[in-house]
């Protein structure tokens, strides 16, 4: 480890012991401060109640119909979820203007196939799944960054969970 990243984790440390801070949280930002290139992370776009950790690897995406890519997701929901609305907006990184951007109506039809009996969600019962998902789609995806943004509500119109991450998608036709 370099003397930078040692004077940090140290500082970091020493502030969880006077300030009695959560461990596994200052383990994440110890880890975001490194550096994982090899995970995606996604980051909470809405009220800090609605926290959830999604992840996956590897980070670079390859839509070859060769590779595959694992997601862990981690959450504890503040209200329960069986349906609702999800809207999607896509953007190609660093562009503000979507190139896509919609709204549909979700229920637990759409997850369970996925992961089977995930849903409905109940709230204050933690959700944790890992499940590795082969990249493949009937028309090719151009490499590029997008900047992808989910928010998903509740059957009455209120927030259920906000996700944005940027998906890295590589050529696929040189690897």
């Amino acid at each position: 480890m370099a003397p930078m990243q040692t004077a940090v984790l140290v500082l970091m440390l020493v502030g969880c012991a006077l300030a009695q801070v959560d461990w596994k949280a200052s383990a994440n930002a110890f880890q975001k401060l490194l550096g994982d290139d090899d995970k995606g992370h996604a980051e909470n776009c809405g009220d800090a109640k609605h926290n959830f950790t999604l992840e996956w690897s590897p980070k670079d995406l390859n839509f070859d119909q060769k590779h595959s890519v694992t997601i862990n997701f981690d959450m504890t929901p503040v209200e329960d979820w069986s349906s609702g609305k999800a809207c999607i907006t896509v953007n190609l990184d660093p562009y503000q203007e979507p190139i896509y951007q919609g709204c549909k109506d979700a229920d637990c039809n759409m997850i369970n196939p996925y992961v089977p009996g995930a849903c409905p969600f109940k709230a204050q019962k933690a959700i944790k799944l890992s499940k590795s998902i082969p990249l493949t789609t009937p028309i090719p995806i151009p490499p590029s960054d997008y900047k992808i943004k989910v928010e998903v509500q509740t059957a009455s119109g209120g927030p259920f969970i906000c996700g944005q991450a940027v998906l890295h998608v590589v050529d696929s036709y040189k690897n």
